[in-house]
């Protein structure tokens, strides 16, 4: 099974599509296929040899915006193009009249019922070398703050700050994340190893160490900071890889397991998603515990984790 990012719409589709992935016991991979880049796979050694020594924070962000000016559904309808199944494609979602270009084939992501934003789009590429490096699975809490609020479209920036246990990679026993979209950055002087004239990339990762910051550009080479404290550093070098061919080679059995299966990506999609459950519930506190797949403290949080699918698209076993 290959699945895209960030694997399903809702957090609880995302856990019982891990869970039967793994009862199943067949190759799955996620389809965030910056996994299998060789600056990916750079930035994840680079922060396991301990060349930033133990991570204190971790920041990602993305300057990817989906939303509307109006925040509502588009008026009026177009005529439905005679290749399009427009019932087919609404799907589970709720079914609305066709748009021309609004939703197919791609501003779906602006709005809720049909996509997740830019935290969905963007989050399982930008957060995936940092889960990777790092060993993280669930967050314990979120808070988020947003452009907006809309049961219809998606915020145009989202703020959510997480709390993780720590791993052996932090230098704490819990570790603070944080993710922007919309164009917002993390503050500069969060780290106190950037030159004045730094400028972060439009979109990555920021981690924080004891001894330097990595910061992970989105498709760019790492880098090391203070610059001239690791001029001579070596950043590690790897060779292409085909995300696709490694799924591929793996269902042949020929040996190995996929970078991005379900096992780890699964998670990862929860902890992207939950984001967007925050940002519905702004400046509200939620802690989440993993284990029993809810909220312990706010039972509106826990009515978003999973939708009501339209009559004649229920999904058994949901």
């Amino acid at each position: 099974v290959f699945c895209e990012k960030p694997l399903t719409h809702e957090v609880y589709e995302a856990r019982v599509v891990t869970e039967a992935a793994h009862k199943a016991g067949v190759v799955t991979q996620m389809g965030n296929q910056i996994h299998s880049h060789p600056f990916y796979r750079a930035a994840v050694k680079l922060v396991k040899d301990g060349a930033i020594g133990k991570v204190k924070e971790w920041h990602s962000w993305s300057g990817a915006i989906f939303t509307t000016p109006d925040k509502k559904f588009p008026a009026g309808t177009d005529p439905i193009p005679e290749n399009v199944d427009w019932n087919l494609w609404c799907g589970t979602a709720p079914l609305i009249p066709y748009k021309d270009k609004e939703f197919h084939p791609f501003w779906w992501r602006r709005y809720r019922d049909y996509g997740g934003g830019a935290v969905g789009d963007f989050g399982c590429h930008i957060f995936d070398p940092v889960y990777s490096a790092l060993g993280v699975v669930a967050p314990t809490s979120i808070t988020a703050h947003a452009e907006s609020y809309s049961e219809e479209v998606h915020p145009g920036w989202t703020i959510a700050n997480y709390l993780f246990p720590g791993t052996e990679m932090t230098a704490y026993d819990t570790i603070c994340a944080s993710w922007r979209d919309g164009g917002l950055k993390p503050d500069k002087k969060l780290s106190p190893h950037f030159a004045d004239d730094y400028e972060f990339p439009p979109s990555g990762s920021m981690l924080i160490g004891e001894e330097g910051t990595l910061v992970i550009p989105h498709v760019g080479k790492p880098q090391l900071h203070p610059v001239a404290d690791f001029e001579n550093y070596p950043i590690p070098e790897f060779e292409d890889r085909s995300h696709y061919h490694e799924f591929v080679n793996v269902c042949l059995g020929n040996g190995g397991t996929t970078g991005s299966n379900f096992d780890f990506a699964g998670p990862m999609a929860e902890a992207v998603l939950l984001a967007n459950i925050a940002n519905r519930l702004p400046g509200q506190a939620l802690e989440w515990n993993a284990k029993r797949c809810k909220f312990t403290n706010n039972k509106d949080a826990n009515k978003l984790l999973m939708r009501k699918y339209r009559d004649g698209f229920e999904v058994r076993g949901l």
